[in-house]
């Protein structure tokens, strides 16, 4: 059996060797997460640059004619269709 002095030696050695592990996995632990949250944020710039050109491009292809957007702006859609817009009092 070894002398206490050197058992607490050997523990605090020990324990020095599981904390600094520790230290090991939590900043690889540390470095996976910033990593997938970049990638989060990135694609979610991508997803919402992508629904910002799709949005445009279907407003480019809905551009009416001046006349049927007078048309339009003078009517209302109902259910009986397009009707008059109904004037304000």
């Amino acid at each position: 059996m070894l002398p206490p002095d050197q058992l607490t030696q050997q523990a605090k050695k020990r324990r020095a060797e599981e904390d600094a592990e520790k230290e090991k996995q939590r900043k690889q632990h540390e470095a996976e997460y910033r990593k997938k949250v970049l990638q989060d944020e990135q694609n979610s710039n991508q997803a919402t640059e992508d629904k910002d050109e799709t949005e445009d491009k279907e407003v480019e292809q809905t551009l009416w004619s001046p006349e049927i957007q007078q048309v339009v702006e003078n009517k209302v859609k109902s259910f009986f269709g397009w009707v008059e817009k109904p004037k304000k009092a």
